[in-house]
């Protein structure tokens, strides 16, 4: 058995790292029961010129209307206060279904 020596400040480095992943996966799994609790992948239509183009939307279940990603992301950006760049990835990851087998995030994003 090996003993490594360690500084006050190398031990609250290896805490703080270890706290954000633990915080990170927690933070994952409540945003996304949040989305399969209260709303469910929905599709718009919008016209440009004589074109039609299905553009992705969040429909609310609670009134059964559509909203988009970014109406949804600001909402979360003060609802769980973390970085837009997680709360992206997380909704983008949701709707697309793109979490990893462990249930992670498809791309690594940071809280802050």
């Amino acid at each position: 058995m090996k003993r490594i020596i360690i500084s006050e400040t190398q031990k609250r480095v290896i805490i703080n790292y270890i706290n954000e992943v633990n915080n990170h996966d927690r933070l994952i799994k409540t945003v996304v029961s949040d989305l399969n609790l209260n709303y469910e992948k929905a599709v718009g239509v919008n016209e440009l010129g004589n074109e039609f183009y299905n553009i992705p939307m969040i429909g609310k279940k609670v009134d059964n209307t559509n909203i988009t990603p970014k109406s949804l992301l600001e909402y979360f950006k003060v609802k769980y206060s973390v970085s837009s760049d997680f709360l992206k990835q997380v909704i983008s990851d949701w709707y697309y279904g793109s979490f990893s087998k462990d249930g992670s995030l498809s791309k690594n994003v940071s809280l802050k």
